[in-house]
């Protein structure tokens, strides 16, 4: 795994947080389809997200269940500044040591934390998260299982775009740290590149793309989720 930790996270973030922004906030979308299709979102009071980097997903949480405490942390300093919103409060915060009591939030989640560390550090990053957490937790990492989006990531480390320098999951090393916890979870591949193609120019093809159940192949998911229930 490309070491990650010596890297200058502020530059990243001044060179990167427009293209983000932009970007659809996929992971705010999984979690509240998740939790209606649950009926979770009738238990839900607050919403912890960590490593928020652009805190798009917040902002779209705060935004879909209105009246919900939303909270976004991150390391980086320049982050959190970049994370003002009327809805979303925001603060400097540690992943190994969160400054918050147990069970705090009825859910927490990170976009892709864990891809910047080994396994163990991983672990201890979501026995954290779930000692803040009263309802349910969400752990999103980039799918090792994707050979496409491996390559392309590849392609634009190459062309010198560091922030494409991080590791992949495949559903074996989530499903250690899954049970590592001890708790109930499951592992959901999520954010399908052929339906997602096919929604963008063919969208007349989507109901077959989904009929045949393409949008639910493994290799083609750019994401993998982990969702622990404490």
């Amino acid at each position: 795994m490309p070491d990650t930790r010596d890297m200058n996270w502020s530059d990243l973030y001044e060179n990167n947080i427009r293209s983000y922004q932009k970007g659809r906030p996929k992971r705010g979308i999984f979690i509240a389809d998740h939790l209606i299709r649950t009926g979770l979102h009738e238990q839900i009071e607050s919403f912890l997200e960590e490593g928020s980097f652009s805190a798009k997903d917040s902002i779209y949480l705060a935004e879909r269940f209105r009246g919900k405490y939303c909270i976004a942390t991150d390391l980086n300093e320049s982050a959190m500044k970049g994370a003002a919103h009327s809805q979303v409060s925001s603060c400097v915060a540690d992943a190994f040591k969160l400054p918050f009591s147990d069970r705090q939030f009825s859910v927490t989640f990170h976009s892709g934390l864990i891809v910047l560390f080994h396994n163990e550090e991983a672990i201890r990053i979501v026995e954290e998260q779930l000692r803040v957490t009263a309802k349910i937790a969400f752990v999103f990492a980039h799918n090792q299982h994707n050979r496409v989006d491996n390559l392309a990531s590849l392609l634009k480390r190459i062309a010198g775009k560091r922030i494409f320098t991080f590791r992949r999951f495949t559903t074996a090393d989530l499903q250690a740290i899954g049970e590592r916890t001890g708790c109930s979870f499951e592992i959901v591949a999520y954010d399908n590149m052929l339906e997602n193609f096919v929604s963008r120019n063919v969208p007349w093809l989507l109901p077959t793309v989904r009929l045949l159940r393409l949008h639910r192949i493994k290799a083609l998911a750019n994401e993998l989720v982990l969702i622990i229930t404490p």
